[in-house]
């Protein structure tokens, strides 16, 4: 899934991870979407990942976009100075409520 935000905005990413983009990122729009396959390949060695399965990690792990330009990577260490995301795992509040 794709959530876009504005500077300063929030919303709840894959039903699973709160996310909040920073106000000091500059103006339009940005997404937040998987990390994914073209995220672990501009990260590279920085990842910071767990090394079992890194692909199938970044799958379901949320990273801020601009375009194909990656910008944040909360889960993986990375972030860049232009924005800065956070990302809060809810899926386990959500699960213990019921």
């Amino acid at each position: 899934p794709v959530l876009r935000l504005d500077r300063g905005g929030a919303g709840l990413w894959d039903g699973r991870f709160k996310v909040s983009l920073s106000r000091a990122a500059g103006q339009g729009a940005y997404e937040v979407r998987r990390l994914g396959p073209l995220g672990l390949k501009l990260l590279g060695k920085g990842a910071v990942l767990p090394s079992v399965e890194p692909h199938r990690i970044a799958a379901c792990v949320p990273a801020l976009w601009r375009g194909e330009r990656l910008i944040a990577a909360p889960l993986a260490g990375f972030k860049s100075p232009d924005a800065s995301i956070s990302a809060q795992f809810s899926g386990l509040a959500q699960l213990t409520e019921r």
